[in-house]
């Protein structure tokens, strides 16, 4: 596994879940949280699955092919979850939250016709274009 707490850490980790724990039960007029999830962000999917194995879970699969399990404590879970390929993730949701704010607003975000390389070729061929036009002009000027 990736994230392993270090030792001081972990120690004060447990300490703060235990306090937080006599907290609750000491102070019964205070409501539960509502999220009752703990996230373990184990970055790749082998990780989830050797957690999951030692654990006895079952991997879930989502659309882009990432792995997550959940181990459960009464009404809380311990998720922990990994990516196939974490950047291609991370790229996928900016696109898809970019295209929910546009929809929000009322544009649509729409690929472009060419690619950003003819782009930067047809900016350079008129660069070079530019440039043989001023030193023709320039040598003309000159005569």
């Amino acid at each position: 596994m990736s994230n392993i707490i270090a030792s001081d850490s972990r120690t004060a980790y447990v300490a703060g879940l235990r306090d937080f724990a006599n907290f609750l039960e000491s102070n019964p007029d205070v409501q539960e949280p509502g999220c009752q999830s703990l996230l373990l962000p184990l970055m790749t999917n082998s990780a989830v699955e050797e957690f999951a194995a030692k654990h006895g879970l079952t991997v879930d699969h989502d659309d882009e092919g990432n792995t997550s399990c959940n181990l459960r404590f009464g009404p809380i879970t311990f998720h922990a979850y990994g990516y196939t390929d974490f950047a291609e993730h991370r790229d996928a949701t900016d696109e898809r939250n970019a295209r929910k704010w546009a929809a929000a607003k009322g544009l649509k975000i729409v690929k472009p016709l060419v690619s950003d390389e003819t782009i930067r070729q047809a900016e350079n061929l008129m660069a070079l274009s530019i440039a043989d036009r001023d030193a023709a002009e320039a040598e003309g000027g000159a005569r």
